[in-house]
Order: structure tokens, then sequence, then C-alpha cells
């Protein structure tokens, strides 16, 4: 599953790069399955180049020198310090499933000079399906036809 989702980071960063955007902080649990194979009550962030790094509220995932406990998105910019990491200049945020307060929050905590809609970024790139995700459909679509199926 590991190859699976630096292919799909990579296609995300690849579409981030030609929207110009630094980063890319995702909350919403469809993305977050998507993007790490789990939900979990925190964000996601992954810069335009490099891994992702998780900032999670209630530890469910393994903590790495990746993923990092916070209680709210305000201290992200603090591990971003620790981190040596540079704040984004253009930053994508779910625009089409946060909340108007949430949406304004986040572009307070991260004070980008731009903000973008990583929710059509992610959608977009969710059409286009993975090998794995190909196959997945292919064995799901085998195992429909090997039904019975049920004449009344």
């Amino acid at each position: 599953m590991e190859n699976e989702l630096e292919l799909k980071w990579r296609r995300i960063q690849q579409a981030m790069r030609q929207e110009e955007a630094d980063g890319c902080l995702l909350t919403m649990n469809m993305n977050l399955y998507y993007v790490s194979g789990q939900v979990f009550n925190g964000y996601f962030y992954l810069p335009a180049e490099g891994r992702p790094y998780w900032f999670v509220k209630r530890l469910t995932i393994p903590e790495t020198n990746q993923v990092h406990v916070i209680r709210k998105p305000e201290q992200i910019p603090d591990f971003f310090r620790d981190l040596n990491l540079a704040m984004p200049r253009k930053l994508l945020l779910e625009a089409d499933e946060l909340s108007y307060n949430e949406y304004i929050r986040l572009q307070h905590v991260f004070r980008a000079e731009a903000t973008g809609n990583a929710s059509a970024l992610i959608r977009h790139i969710r059409m286009i399906k993975t090998p794995w995700e190909i196959a997945i459909l292919f064995e799901s679509n085998e195992l429909t036809i090997s039904l019975p199926v049920n004449s009344h």
C-alpha cells in the first residue's frame, strides 16, 4: 500500500506544481483516507516537494518523525519551525468541503499569501485510477459476475 500512497502523493504534488502551490492541507475523511489509507482526527500536509506530514489530534496512527500530535491547528506553524519547513506561500485547502469559518481559520494559521481549492484538485486526481485501484475494480467485477442470479 505504501507504493500506492506514494504514487498518489506524487500525482498531487505534480498538480500542485502546475497550480504553483507550495502546500496542500487536507482534513476531510474521504481525502484523508485517499492519501493515507486511514481516517483520523487531524490534518495531512503535503508539501510540493518531499514527504507528507500528519498532524493528529488523537494518536491513532504510529508516531514517527512525520506524525505529530496537536490539540489545534494553530500549533502546526510551531512544528514547521521546529522541522525547518517553510510556510507555504500558496496553500491549497478543501474549499468545497470546509465551513467558511474553518477555511478562514486555516488561512489565518498559515498566513499564506494565497490559497487555492484542494477539493477540485483531489477530485480530479481521484478520477484517474491507480493500477491498484483498477485491479480492485476488476476483482470486484469478477466477484459480482460469479454470484448466483436469484430469479423470482
